[in-house]
């Protein structure tokens, strides 16, 4: 008979293999994304089925906030807004992700959570510092039009924005830009590996710094500063490095000019920031028109002019105002509390650091997801569900 270890341990490698394939895929531009989806919840529910694994009783929160709220106003928008379905449906579909709770839960214990995670951290930060090496010498063998050719590939494959940064035009020589729909996992990915995996933890520096993405970057410095605070920062060999090592890129970033190009990039008067700012101002302009419309959304879906892009749109980069104005103020607050919930509640698990940098991640990935219409998305959801099947985990006393 096989032994429990082996078949947990089996699970673990599959489960692993396919979250990989549909994060790598999650723009679904390849045609594997559902698939991997779909063979997760089939070895779910055979699990379930055949080997009796059973699930946490207490899940009544999670139920009123992603199942039972989401409904109402999918009801309260097609019934008041009549906005068609296929819209609705799709602003609300990265709630399914909701449905590979019970899949983590199955993986037996915190550490074959941990050792899948791990693995797939591993595998996101080579993809990227691969990717960023094959387009340098891609440009160096075919230039610009290979490039061009490369970021069209990557655009019909809705993997990201794969080809040459702008930031390079304005310097004067090629900088490749690597960023996948996944990258702002890159954040608690690196977290989990701080301290505890020292290899992993540079490679995801490393891995964070080539996507030259200004929130990935700043979010990532905030949060490791974050851990160190509740590690009570202490200038030991392990911080003395990560000085060092940043002092030549800090060198390059003044030395070249790029330092004033970042700090413009944050500024009001980048034409990036000015689109975000215009995004807000028509959002508030849509929320305020009634009180109905703050409280309870202008409806799942519904497009809005912005002043920003001066077009109609229905998802924009400043993702918690987008969110405010479709679902409404009082599900945004009740999203919000349950995102600050959980990450406290890995924050208070004593004795375990890497809880508590799981936690510090999870709050860094809903801020950095406000710069990007990502916090609805998989990528945030799937994070998510990990940090609180860490927290089952912790209260069912399975740690090994």
């Amino acid at each position: 008979m096989i032994s429990e270890s082996l078949k947990l341990n089996t699970y673990s490698k599959v489960w692993g293999f396919l979250i990989l394939i549909f994060l790598l895929d999650i723009g679904g531009g390849i045609g594997i994304k559902n698939i991997s989806f779909l063979l997760v919840l089939i070895l779910t529910v055979y699990l379930a089925l055949f080997y009796k694994k059973s699930l946490p009783k207490n899940l009544l929160l999670e139920f009123v906030i992603f199942i039972v709220c989401p409904l109402l106003l999918i009801a309260y928008s097609i019934i008041i807004f009549n906005e068609q379905i296929g819209s609705v449906i799709s602003q609300v579909s990265a709630f399914t992700i909701l449905g590979l709770l019970p899949s983590i839960l199955f993986l037996g214990n915190k550490a074959s959570l941990l050792k899948v995670l791990y693995s797939i951290g591993r595998v996101l930060f080579l993809t990227v510092i691969a990717t960023f090496i094959l387009l340098y010498v891609a440009f160096l063998v075919g230039g610009h039009p290979l490039i061009s050719q490369i970021n069209g590939i990557a655009e019909s494959l809705n993997l990201g924005y794969i080809g040459a940064n702008p930031l390079g035009s304005t310097l004067g020589f090629f900088i490749p830009n690597v960023y996948f729909i996944w990258s702002m996992l890159l954040i608690p990915f690196c977290l989990i590996t701080y301290k505890n995996r020292t290899f992993d933890f540079y490679l995801g520096m490393i891995a964070s710094c080539l996507t030259l993405s200004t929130g990935i970057i700043l979010f990532l410095i905030i949060g490791i500063l974050i851990v160190n605070i509740f590690y009570k920062i202490k200038f030991n060999l392990w911080n003395l490095t990560l000085i060092l090592l940043f002092l030549p890129f800090l060198y390059i970033l003044i030395s070249n000019n790029i330092f004033n190009v970042i700090i413009d990039k944050l500024s009001i008067t980048d034409p990036s920031t000015n689109v975000k700012v215009g995004h807000v101002q028509s959002i508030f302009g849509e929320i305020t028109e009634n009180v109905i419309f703050l409280f309870f959304g202008t409806g799942i879906g519904s497009e809005f002019f912005s002043v920003g892009s001066n077009s109609y749109v229905v998802n924009v980069e400043v993702s918690h105002f987008n969110l405010i104005r479709q679902f409404g103020l009082i599900y945004f607050f009740i999203f919000t509390f349950y995102i600050f919930k959980i990450s406290f509640e890995l924050l208070n698990i004593s004795k375990d650091s890497t809880a508590k940098n799981i936690g510090i991640g999870l709050l860094m990935l809903y801020l950095c997801a406000g710069t990007n219409p990502l916090l609805i998305s998989p990528v945030f959801f799937l994070w998510l569900i990990i940090a609180r099947s860490y927290i089952f985990y912790e209260k069912m006393g399975r740690v090994n």
